[in-house]
């Protein structure tokens, strides 16, 4: 009988997919590190315009400054839901590629699974081969 010798491509290609797939996640997933923190800011620079105009209203409508005030609350209001958008976007970006490649390991687990069946019913049967 001769040997049999497995070279050790698919290590290698699993190690590089592992890779690749972490080196991808960190170029998508990176930004949102960024655009959280701006994220935060900005809610918080609108909180604090809203809690400012809530406590002066009296003096705003004494000078009437609503108008101005108003240009400025839909202004950081607008800056919140942009942030949020590109949050958004970048997430959906981040979670479309690693459902993929999570599909994809999902599969290499299945095949595994099933090239293993023997192994991992053999108890089975050995009970039924008895009876």
């Amino acid at each position: 009988m001769g040997t049999i010798h497995i070279s050790g491509y698919l290590v290698w290609i699993a190690l590089m997919y592992s890779f690749a797939g972490t080196y991808i996640t960190h170029k998508i997933g990176k930004k949102l590190i960024g655009l959280n923190f701006k994220q935060q800011r900005e809610e918080a620079d609108f909180r604090f315009n809203a809690v400012r105009i809530r406590a002066n209203a009296e003096n705003i409508a004494l000078y009437q400054a609503q108008d101005k005030e108003k240009t400025g609350i839909l202004r950081s209001f607008s800056q919140v839901i942009d942030i949020t958008l590109q949050v958004i976007n970048r997430e959906k970006m981040l979670l479309y590629f690693t459902a993929g490649f999570n599909q994809i390991s999902s599969a290499f687990s299945q095949v595994e699974n099933s090239l293993s069946f023997f192994v991992n019913a053999y108890t089975d049967i050995a009970q039924w081969y008895c009876v």
